[in-house]
C-alpha cells in the first residue's frame, strides 16, 4: 500500500487529518498537530501529501474570500482526501487507542478554539 511509502512524519500528519474527515480546515489540523509536532514538519508533510496527490485544495468562493489574504500560506484553507480510499486507508492502520486518543485532542483543541 502506497500509505507505508510515506515517511513517518507525512503518514503521522494524514493520521491526524483523517480524524477529522473526509475534508477538513487545515487550522483545525495544525490547532492540535502544533502541541506535538513543530510547524516545519506540517508544511513538509503537507507538501508531499499535494505533491502525492492524497490531500488536494478544496476551492471555493468562500475560501477564496475568506483568505485571499493568505494565498501563499495554507493554514486558512480546507483540504480534502483525493479519494475516500485514502482516507479510510489511515483510519483502519490506526490502533483504535490511537484514534481515540487524536479524536480527544481533536475536540479539546477545537473546544478551546470557540471558547
Amino acid at each position: 500500500q502506497r500509505i507505508d511509502c510515506l515517511d513517518d512524519q507525512t503518514r503521522n500528519f494524514l493520521k491526524y487529518c483523517s480524524i477529522l474527515g473526509q475534508e477538513f480546515e487545515l487550522s483545525n489540523v495544525l490547532q492540535f498537530y502544533k502541541e506535538i509536532h513543530p510547524q516545519k514538519t506540517m508544511d513538509y508533510a503537507l507538501q508531499v501529501a499535494l505533491k502525492e496527490k492524497i490531500l488536494i485544495e478544496v476551492n471555493s468562493y468562500e475560501n477564496f474570500l475568506t483568505n485571499s489574504n493568505l494565498r501563499h500560506n495554507h493554514r486558512g484553507k480546507r483540504f480534502k482526501f483525493s479519494h475516500e480510499i485514502w482516507w479510510k486507508s489511515l483510519l483502519k492502520i490506526m490502533l483504535s487507542k490511537t484514534k481515540k486518543d487524536l479524536n480527544q485532542a481533536a475536540a479539546t483543541s477545537m473546544i478551546s478554539k470557540v471558547i
